[in-house]
């Protein structure tokens, strides 16, 4: 009877530690899959960014951030943006 009780422990301990396993390697899994998602919208941000370019409209002194993605990706956009935040990034 002592052995069955000690067999039943072992196998008790086993499944435990099985299940801590599953855990534990749940959460890593998901915490290194949520960051790696978030350091590839950061590096399409950062590339999409580097892509505008900004220039003034002489005529009108508008100033305007231009962002050509192509076809697939929606088109080209345009903005008005404020000269003084822009300056040194237009188009000369």
């Amino acid at each position: 009877m002592k052995e069955k009780i000690t067999d039943n422990i072992w196998l008790i301990g086993i499944v435990l530690c099985f299940i801590a396993f599953a855990i534990i390697a749940n959460h890593f899994g998901i915490s290194y899959e949520q960051k790696h998602r978030e350091e590839l919208r950061e590096q399409a941000i950062r590339t999409r960014a580097e892509r505008i370019v900004y220039f003034e409209d002489r005529r009108t002194g508008i100033c305007f951030a231009y962002l050509w993605e192509g076809g697939d990706k929606g088109g080209p956009a345009l903005a008005v943006v404020p000269r003084e935040q822009v300056e040194h990034l237009l188009e000369k």
